[in-house]
């Protein structure tokens, strides 16, 4: 099976342990997309609620969030993006309306420094319903030439959200997480995570970006997953990022299986 890509691009998938500090995780995300650039990239990828913080973990409640602030370190990363020319692909929370709760989002920013388009996380978790309401329709961009999709984390678990992207031609899948202050430590959900990556990878033909907070437990290490089921990853519990630029050319056996 060939994978056909119409142009190059290189991008970041990062993690950092994601707080619920905002102001620390905007530097962290700044710094992280810096060195990203330094190192060429066309992409920089944040986990899922990279600047807010994740509700129920990093915070025990949306109620009386510090809107303000977010708002005020978005404009910023915007900035950066703008200076620094490179996508920046950004988890938050974002407000919909008075009687609605907060979706958690990733936020597509431009290297013009304006969100092009936002992502809403569609399947939600436990008590995540608590806190956030569930988007519903999917998000396709065409980022340097590379068409790309969009997912959060719980996501993974439902694979006609894949299938439907590769139904639009997606070739590169930007797929952000957080799991991660897991006080236990590691369990099967470790293995499992990364074997739905590799799957998905494999099975609809393309490249994901997974990116997750680093902070101890973290699950999963930011990595990419490839359309030969291989993985490139970081180092766990660290702060960076690991770079991979497309077309691929080292790619290993694959199989069709699509219908005829």
């Amino acid at each position: 099976c060939r994978v056909h890509l119409m142009k190059s691009v290189r991008f970041a998938a990062c993690q950092f342990p994601v707080s619920g500090c905002i102001k620390s995780n905007r530097d962290y995300i700044v710094d992280i997309a810096k060195d990203a650039a330094g190192n060429g990239c066309d992409i920089v990828h944040f986990p899922e609620t990279a600047l807010s913080g994740y509700a129920g973990v990093d915070f025990s409640s949306l109620t009386g969030f510090d809107w303000s602030s977010l708002s005020m370190y978005t404009r910023d990363i915007m900035t950066w993006a703008e200076k620094l020319g490179i996508w920046i692909i950004l988890g938050s929370c974002r407000q919909t309306g008075r009687m609605s709760r907060p979706r958690n989002s990733l936020h597509i920013i431009s290297p013009s420094g304006n969100i092009l388009a936002t992502y809403d996380k569609r399947k939600l978790y436990g008590r995540e319903k608590v806190y956030y309401s569930k988007g519903r329709n999917p998000l396709v961009l065409t980022l340097n030439g590379v068409k790309c999709g969009f997912l959060i984390c719980y996501d993974s678990c439902f694979p006609r959200l894949y299938e439907s992207y590769r139904k639009r031609g997606v070739q590169l899948l930007f797929h952000s997480y957080y799991n991660a202050r897991n006080i236990n430590g590691a369990n099967s959900l470790d293995d499992l995570i990364l074997a739905q990556l590799r799957t998905r990878a494999a099975d609809y033909g393309m490249w994901i970006s997974a990116s997750n907070s680093s902070a101890s437990h973290s699950r999963l290490t930011a990595c990419v997953a490839r359309p030969d089921g291989s993985i490139v990853s970081c180092e766990r519990h660290s702060t960076g990022f690991v770079v991979l630029e497309l077309p691929d050319q080292n790619l290993g056996w694959m199989y069709h299986n699509r219908s005829d």
